[in-house]
């Protein structure tokens, strides 16, 4: 096939589409194919099943989130400054539009019913967040076990996403996230756009099918 790596990777960025607003159960290789102007077999050429697709897209979304989380690594800034770069990573979820959530808070909705391989995905995908912001609190010097307010943190800003798209309302998010401020210390307002680099991420198709 001609232009293999270019449809492969069209291809996993619609696929994340269509996992942040309907998640794994609404990945549907016909809707796919449409939507990329391709045949079904062509999909399965690049993916022969569906768990191999949703693999690769939690595969490339944890490796954009680690470019993500080094970037913050490397800021001369307090704790709560990093911690401030961190949550707007999940507001540019939102400024993405569609009534996106994070395609790792979208599997976790469907844990029971993944594949055992994609659940083990997604576990790791929320491993890596939950450590990154202990270690970041505790750089802080005033906690000697952060773990569980990492795991607080995290689970906080899934929801915030969610309420957000409840309401359709973006200032849910930032005044959930203002409460979030109490486990940081706070010096400046919480940002609304990134201050970092955005890294590169697959470009949005139009918009999706299957929702």
């Amino acid at each position: 096939m001609k232009n293999d790596n270019g449809t492969a990777a069209r291809l996993v960025g619609l696929a994340r589409e269509v996992m942040q607003v309907s998640g794994y159960a609404g990945l549907h290789y016909g809707s796919l194919a449409k939507t990329l102007g391709i045949t079904r077999a062509a999909v399965h050429h690049y993916y022969p099943n569906k768990v191999d697709l949703a693999r690769r897209v939690i595969a490339e979304y944890c490796e954009w989130t680690r470019q993500q989380l080094a970037e913050i690594d490397v800021m001369d800034a307090p704790v709560d400054d990093k911690m401030r770069s961190y949550f707007a990573l999940y507001r540019s979820i939102i400024e993405e539009g569609d009534e996106r959530l994070c395609p790792g808070g979208m599997l976790a909705a469907e844990v029971m019913t993944l594949p055992p391989e994609l659940r083990a995905d997604v576990r790791k995908f929320f491993d890596l967040h939950v450590t990154w912001v202990a270690k970041v609190l505790l750089g802080d010097g005033s906690r000697t076990e952060p773990a569980g307010e990492a795991a607080r943190v995290v689970a906080a800003l899934q929801g915030a996403l969610l309420v957000s798209r409840l309401y359709g309302r973006p200032d849910s998010f930032d005044a959930i996230v203002d409460g979030l401020m109490i486990i940081v210390p706070t010096t400046a307002p919480i940002p609304t756009k990134r201050p970092a680099r955005k890294a590169s991420v697959p470009t949005k198709t139009r918009k999706n099918e299957g929702r």
